[in-house]
C-alpha cells in the first residue's frame, strides 16, 4: 500500500439534508464536465457578437432594415429567458421528486476504505469497487462521487471531528489510485 495512503476505514452515520442537493447535482455535473476557461467563453461570445454585426452590415447592404436583425435577436433573447425559466421549474420538480427518496432513506451509514465504500440505509444497501468510482468532486458542502449515471454526495458536516473535507477528498482519491 502506498505510504500516502491509510488503511484506517472511515465511518460516517448521517441523514442527506436535501438542501445540498442542487450544490451536489451541480458537482456530479461538473466532475463530468469541467467549466470552460473564462477565456474560451470569451472569446466564443465575441464570434457570436461579431457574426450579428457581419449579418446586420450584410442586411444593410442588401437595402433591408437593421431591424430585422434586432428583432430577431430580442426575439432570441425571449426565447432564452423562456427556456431558462422552464428548465428552473422543471428542476424544482425534479429536486423535490430526488429529495422525496432521500427523506425516505433515513441515516445513512458509510464505511470508506482501501476496498471500496459500502452504504446502508432504510431502502437500500450498496457496495461499490473504487474502481466504479469514476470521480471525486467537490462540491458545495458535500463531496460527490460520481459512479456512471449516478452520484453519491455526502454532507461535509457528517465528517468525524478533526477530518476536513479536502483531507477526506484527498484519501478518497488515494484509494481510488490503488
Amino acid at each position: 500500500m502506498d505510504a500516502g495512503v491509510t488503511s484506517e476505514p472511515i465511518e460516517l452515520r448521517y441523514r442527506f439534508d436535501t438542501k445540498l442537493l442542487p450544490a451536489a447535482m451541480s458537482g456530479w455535473w461538473r466532475s463530468a464536465v469541467p467549466p470552460q476557461k473564462f477565456v474560451h467563453r470569451a472569446v466564443f461570445w465575441a464570434v457570436v457578437w461579431l457574426g450579428l454585426l457581419v449579418l446586420a452590415g450584410a442586411i444593410g447592404q442588401a437595402g433591408l432594415s437593421p431591424t430585422f436583425v434586432i428583432a430577431g435577436i430580442l426575439g432570441a433573447g425571449v426565447m432564452v429567458a423562456a427556456f431558462a425559466y422552464l428548465q428552473r421549474t422543471r428542476m424544482r420538480q425534479f429536486y423535490r421528486i430526488v429529495g422525496a427518496h432521500w427523506d425516505r432513506t433515513g441515516e445513512i451509514s458509510v464505511r470508506l476504505d482501501a476496498r471500496g465504500i459500502e452504504m446502508r440505509d432504510d431502502v437500500s444497501e450498496r457496495r461499490y469497487a473504487w474502481a466504479a468510482i469514476d470521480a471525486v468532486h467537490k462540491a458545495k458542502g458535500a463531496t460527490v462521487l460520481r459512479t456512471g449515471m449516478s452520484m453519491i454526495a455526502i454532507p461535509d458536516a457528517a465528517l468525524p471531528e478533526g477530518l476536513s473535507a479536502s483531507a477526506f477528498r484527498a484519501r478518497l482519491k488515494g484509494w481510488r489510485e490503488l
